[in-house]
């Protein structure tokens, strides 16, 4: 996604920006770093999922390089999704990270490593360290110059952005729980969402935005997490392996389809049958114990 074209569609003609820094919100009015007040019929809160030690985090540190640094790194590949080697200075028993590799433009690609969720996660510190050992081991020296990324952000909304009809203060996004806790992707079911929030805002309600299809969803893909974050270090590999082994289909509707709890079962189902006995264990114990933070 173009984040520099999505800002400029949205901020042509779609109202009033106003730069600041929310301290404190509640229903219809927004404090300010500055002092300031702004007053609304509605405020919606789309803060994102916060930033606490009590929440699964996903972390990352990348280099952006040329595209001749990236295909060396890549072994000529156009991209890679989930890179699982161990060239990156770690043991079997070390927390797992992998190298993710896509183009940001033609001359431009990004090569990252990334603890896709941890609790508590892995520093960045420590994935800048594993993404350079790892390009020393491929021949690669990154110029000092190059731009570089840093990313951290939880994966699970914070405790009081529940999905309960009585909730007074409006949320949405991340902030609501749209963030798939198994990628840490949002955005593009937020923006499919924006007309469905409006409608609910206009009828008083959040029928549409949280239908019983989507709470069970979210409700599957939070022991998904769970899952994850269970996992010994040297069966997360393998857990990919089944996952990418699955039909299309059924990955597209664990990934994508907020509303579908039977493909998101149907997934999770195959998943468990393809998985080693060890695996297993951590699902059924994932999806019988309940989590109390």
């Amino acid at each position: 996604m173009n984040t520099s074209v999505l800002q400029s569609i949205l901020g042509s003609g779609c109202g009033t920006v106003l730069a600041g820094r929310a301290v404190d919100l509640s229903p219809t009015s927004v404090q300010l770093d500055d002092g300031s007040t702004l007053k609304a019929h509605v405020v919606v809160d789309a803060r994102g999922t916060g930033d606490s030690p009590d929440l699964a985090q996903q972390t990352a540190y990348g280099v952006v390089v040329d595209p001749d640094t990236a295909a060396h790194a890549l072994a000529g590949e156009a991209a890679v999704f989930m890179d699982w080697r161990r060239d990156n200075g770690t043991s079997p028993s070390d927390a797992p990270s992998f190298l993710y590799g896509v183009p940001l433009a033609q001359d431009r690609f990004l090569l990252e490593e990334t603890c896709l969720v941890g609790r508590p996660p892995l520093p960045i510190s420590e994935l800048a360290t594993r993404l350079h050992d790892r390009l020393r081991q491929r021949g690669i020296t990154v110029p000092s110059h190059s731009d570089v990324e840093r990313v951290r952000f939880a994966v699970e909304p914070p405790p009081e952005a529940g999905r309960a009809h009585s909730s007074d203060q409006v949320r949405f996004g991340a902030r609501a729980g749209l963030m798939h806790p198994g990628t840490g992707y949002s955005v593009a079911a937020s923006l499919l969402c924006a007309d469905v929030l409006a409608r609910d805002l206009r009828d008083g309600s959040n029928a549409r935005l949280w239908p019983w299809k989507a709470r069970t969803v979210a409700s599957l893909r939070s022991v998904g997490l769970r899952v994850l974050l269970n996992l010994d270090s040297e069966h997360v590999p393998e857990f990919f392996e089944h996952f990418f082994d699955l039909p299309p289909q059924l990955q597209a509707a664990y990934l994508s389809e907020r509303s579908n709890p039977r493909g998101t079962l149907s997934a999770m189902g195959r998943m468990f049958r393809a998985s080693s006995g060890d695996i297993r264990s951590v699902i059924l114990r994932s999806t019988l114990r309940r989590e109390v933070r």
